[in-house]
């Protein structure tokens, strides 16, 4: 315990304060406390000239700790702590006592208020007798930054930070191609511009970055370090092309294996060495190991023997390595919800029912079938309809409907959440259809609409002049799909009472999710999810871009359901948090109040060591201890908490602190 020359620094606050207490008596009140050698007012410490007088008291009084009287220590603790180091005081030997917040803002009695003001000090006081000197440490950073997730928040996130050009930007992506989600949709609502068209010259800009480094096919299998100092491990699978390839497609028709196209889910097959669309990036086709015949034994090279530039490389082999980056950008992006889990929508893959997913291939120029909306073969029809001249001959379709419904919030009575992006992609299926076939007849089956974006009310208003029909159904919950032999049929409740809608095809607007790969980058950060399953933020209004863990960023939808312009936004944001803290040449300081071991009193029973979010601690086994690591250990409490030696001490929270606190709180 420490006598030392104390100061009481009490703020009026303007009204918040001062106004709201008996002050004089509580002035005189503390100032008769053990060890108080002055109390000192002001209206606002916490201005310029407020912390300027602190520091000119606590030089001309000879004070050696300081009691601040004021708002809450969110608020306002750096602020006095960084003034009293000014003064040359250590910024731990201060202590705040919240009367605001605390006080004043909840206690209309002027009485009762200074009472509990005045224990509230006496409790900071007697704790602050107590206060130890901590040094501050610092380290230096590496400012390089690794990105996972290369869709376009991805892409524009290294775009950013490859701007300096001194700094090594990692860009990670676990598929053969850049461009995630955003490749595979060729109309953004509610303009219908050309996404491709957007997307191209952001990949082609990328590549004139020498000091990215994009890595396709590559997983990420463990993630260890802190702010400042991560260490990621890949492993990236064989491409078995190299880079010689121009993306000629020469070896695609001879390869003898056909598969579902993914890209395009599922409607159409590829080959088992592929490029998922002309231009991608990168330009390289890949083969599929799992289905290529030479995984089975087959001594196939069709392939190669047709690749005019030597591209093919059978010996390509699985390659693990370690990068080291400052920072993490997570922009894993989403999925969709699965409308397997949902018998109401009657989906089954051959029927005419499609996921939102099936119809944006459908949409798009460059998916299998052309750009045309057709009914798959053999699916009965709510009318006679004709192929449309033109079609692709290879697509399994045969009709143009003449009748669809779109189905709004799919998957939401099971995730709960509105995914927000949906209802704008609705209305762009309905003003695609009207564009390509006016005589088509287009029912927006809805229950709730979510039109916050730009424009998307005056596309809705634009879409019911095209005759475009906009039917609110009772519940989300309560709208079913029927295959009867004679097209779909869309059953709901319309103001309770039962309605029917005979329809060539239905499209079920399915909700989004975070993807599955987010999951084990999740798992190797110890970060956790909100309720509706997306990567939790540090601040959810004040802080949307940075995750729980210090010098972890998130980007696109990887935080919650974003549109295109949202996912850049995010990416913005994300990028500028990293920059504004890993900025060459300054170091970055350590948490000082942590964690430290008794040795004399540890068993080295290492529950500690399981329960620590930030695998801050580890066991010495020449010692039988715990030691725990200052850089990585940010002062949570955990493992002090459960400690059941007491062996593990928190710096500025010891029992002696806080029980002294506690006491004069009291009494």
């Amino acid at each position: 315990m420490n006598d030392g020359k104390t100061g009481i620094f009490i703020c009026r606050c303007g009204p918040n304060i001062a106004e709201k207490l008996n002050f004089d008596e509580l002035k005189d009140r503390i100032g008769g406390l053990p060890g108080i050698s002055g109390v000192y007012e002001d209206n606002y410490f916490c201005s310029p000239q407020g912390k300027e007088a602190i520091k000119q008291i606590i030089k001309r009084d000879g004070l050696e700790r300081c009691c601040f009287a004021a708002c809450s220590h969110r608020v306002h603790e750096k602020t006095f702590m960084d003034t009293v180091e000014e003064a040359g005081l250590n910024p731990y030997l201060m202590q705040m006592a919240n009367i605001r917040e605390h006080v004043t803002w909840v206690i209309n009695d002027k009485d009762k208020a200074t009472e509990k003001a005045y224990h509230q000090i006496k409790g900071a006081v007697g704790r602050l007798k107590y206060h130890k000197e901590i040094e501050k440490k610092y380290i230096d950073v590496k400012t390089d930054i690794a990105i996972i997730g290369g869709g376009i928040a991805g892409i524009k996130a290294a775009k950013i930070l490859g701007s300096d050009r001194k700094r090594k930007v990692y860009l990670i992506e676990k598929e053969s191609i850049l461009g995630g989600k955003m490749s595979r949709w060729e109309k953004s609502y509610p303009d219908m511009e050309c996404n491709p068209c957007f997307l191209a010259p952001e990949l082609s800009e990328l590549g004139g970055f020498k000091n990215i480094e994009v890595l396709t096919l590559a997983e990420v299998m463990e993630i260890k370090g802190f702010l400042g100092s991560f260490i990621i491990k890949i492993r990236q699978k064989p491409r078995y092309i190299n880079e010689a390839c121009i993306g000629c497609m020469e070896c695609f028709a001879p390869c003898p294996v056909s598969v579902k196209n993914e890209f395009n889910a599922g409607q159409d097959d590829r080959k088992a060495v592929y490029l998922p669309y002309l231009g991608a990036y990168p330009n390289i086709a890949a083969i599929d190991e799992e289905n290529c015949l030479r995984s089975k034994g087959d001594a196939c090279s069709k392939c190669r023997e047709n690749c005019p530039f030597g591209a093919v490389v059978y010996d390509d082999t699985e390659k693990d390595r370690e990068i080291e980056a400052g920072g993490i950008i997570i922009a894993t992006g989403f999925d969709f919800i699965d409308i397997g889990d949902f018998k109401e929508y009657n989906y089954s893959g051959s029927n005419n029912i499609f996921t939102n997913y099936e119809f944006e291939r459908m949409m798009s120029t460059g998916g299998h079938t052309g750009g045309h909306i057709l009914c798959r073969a053999g699916a009965p029809l709510a009318a006679s309809v004709d192929a449309p001249v033109g079609a692709p001959l290879a697509a399994p379709l045969a009709a143009v409907p003449e009748s669809i419904a779109v189905i709004y919030c799919g998957g939401r009575s099971k995730s709960g959440y509105c995914s927000g992006v949906c209802c704008g992609a609705s209305m762009k299926y309905a003003k695609f259809v009207k564009e390509h076939n006016p005589a088509c007849r287009v029912y927006q089956i809805y229950s709730e609409l979510c039109l916050s974006g730009e424009g998307l009310q005056e596309m809705k208003e634009a879409l019911e002049k095209d005759g475009v029909e906009f039917i609110r159904a009772d519940d989300y919950k309560n709208i079913f799909l029927k295959e009867d032999g004679k097209g779909i049929t869309v059953e709901f409740k319309k103001n309770n009472m039962e309605n029917k809608i005979k329809v060539d095809m239905a499209v079920v607007s399915m909700g989004i999710k975070n993807s599955l790969s987010s999951g084990s980058v999740a798992g190797m950060l110890d970060l956790t999810y909100t309720k509706d399953g997306w990567f939790e933020k540090k601040h959810s209004k004040m802080e949307p871009s940075s995750s729980l863990m210090a010098g972890v960023y998130i980007a696109g939808c990887a935080g919650g359901p974003k549109d295109v312009p949202g996912s850049i936004l995010s990416a913005k944001a994300s990028s500028a948090d990293a920059l504004a803290v890993l900025i060459p040449g300054v170091k970055i300081e350590l948490e000082a109040k942590i964690t430290y071991t008794d040795e004399e009193k540890c068993g080295g029973c290492k529950m500690c060591i399981s329960v620590c979010p930030y695998r801050a601690i580890s066991f010495d086994e020449d010692k039988k201890i715990s030691r725990v690591n200052e850089i990585l250990c940010k002062g949570c409490g955990t493992c002090a908490s459960l400690c059941p030696a007491g062996a593990l001490i928190n710096r500025h929270f010891e029992d002696s602190q806080l029980e002294a606190e506690l006491e004069n709180l009291m009494v």
